[in-house]
């Protein structure tokens, strides 16, 4: 049995692309919130590091860089004792080798939904994003017509779901 050792949180994005979804497209048993034979682990949970420790083999699937954060010491500890460590992108790859000198398996994130071709129509402009990634808009912020959708709260966002 394949054990997700994380929170069922199907509100979160990284938790229905990289758990959900994946899971429900392997040809073994799985339980979410447990242990397995093989035991996936992700993000930043107090516990995960003790139970990684006693539970076998796991994977360490990184999915935010906050190796310089008040997280790095856990993302470096738990790429150190993965069996394997994966990640959604090439550079993600690149900043988990700098900072743990493991080499990550890059697994692209799936499509929650049928891909279409994008739509250019209209003059708007929306940025989706974590309200962590905000600074990365500041330069936009005069953009005619600008939509935000995040979790950030203030006024002028659109809060996601």
């Amino acid at each position: 049995m394949i054990g997700y050792c994380v929170p069922n949180t199907p509100q979160m994005a990284s938790f229905r692309l990289r758990v959900a979804i994946p899971a429900a497209h392997m040809d073994r048993e799985y339980e979410i919130g447990t242990t397995g034979d093989k035991t996936f682990f992700y993000k930043h949970f107090e516990t995960d590091a003790h139970l990684a420790k006693s539970c076998g083999p796991f994977v360490f699937d990184v999915v935010n860089d906050h190796f310089n954060g008040k997280y790095g010491q856990h993302y470096r500890l738990m790429c150190g004792m993965a069996s394997q460590v994966t990640c959604a992108s090439q550079r993600m790859a690149e900043i988990i080798r700098q900072h743990t000198y493991s080499r990550a398996v890059v697994i692209d994130d799936p499509y929650e939904n049928d891909e279409v071709t994008p739509a250019l129509e209209g003059d708007g402009v929306l940025w989706f994003g974590h309200q962590a990634n905000i600074k990365s808009l500041h330069k936009y912020l005069e953009l005619p017509n600008l939509t935000i959708c995040s979790n950030l709260p203030h006024d002028a966002v659109v809060p996601w779901s």
